[in-house]
């Protein structure tokens, strides 16, 4: 239900291309970045268009302003409606500059945390998606070596044999619960 959604998470400024949650304020920072030569770019980029455009844009200002996770959700996003669009080429792109980030933000957390199985989790996700079968099982092996709960467990386990099959698609939490 979230993907049919995506349409109304960001707002895009019709006249610089500034894309956010909320348009009404930009930062001097922000304004900075897209008056860049990068974001210009990207904003006349004409293979990019609609969702993915505005979630690549999204994620650029993320990166340039630090905020890693957001990067690593707005990546994903755009592989999301890149999938969408039916041009997995680009959807791989994408899942590859998500998981850069993903990985900087696990890098930066204890092993202990709350959230490190569940980036990691991520993670393996995002690698298998995009056919990066090594990566995910190597990363799916060091996290069963940690101590999880049973339901990331269970899909851990799961990523780990879709990987191992070379199975790309689309699964629920659903689907690895079963």
């Amino acid at each position: 239900m979230a993907r049919s959604t995506m349409p109304f998470w960001l707002h895009e400024c019709p006249s610089c291309g500034y894309v956010a949650e909320d348009i009404s304020e930009i930062d001097e920072p922000t304004s900075t970045l897209i008056a860049s030569v990068e974001f210009e770019h990207l904003q006349n980029d004409q293979s990019l268009k609609g969702l993915e455009l505005k979630f690549l844009k999204r994620g650029y200002l993320d990166s340039e302003l630090g905020d890693s996770k957001n990067a690593a959700l707005h990546f994903l996003y755009a592989a999301w409606a890149t999938d969408d669009a039916g041009n997995q080429f680009g959807a791989k792109k994408h899942r590859s500059k998500a998981a850069s980030f993903f990985l900087q933000l696990i890098s930066e957390i204890p092993q202990t945390s709350e959230e490190f199985p569940l980036l990691s989790t991520q993670l393996i996700d995002v690698y298998r998606r995009a056919g990066e079968w090594d990566k995910a099982i190597s990363v799916a092996n060091d996290l069963l070596n940690t101590e999880l709960n049973e339901t990331v467990r269970a899909v851990v386990k799961f990523e780990k044999r879709l990987a191992t099959n070379e199975d790309n698609d689309c699964y629920t939490i659903e689907d690895a619960l079963k």
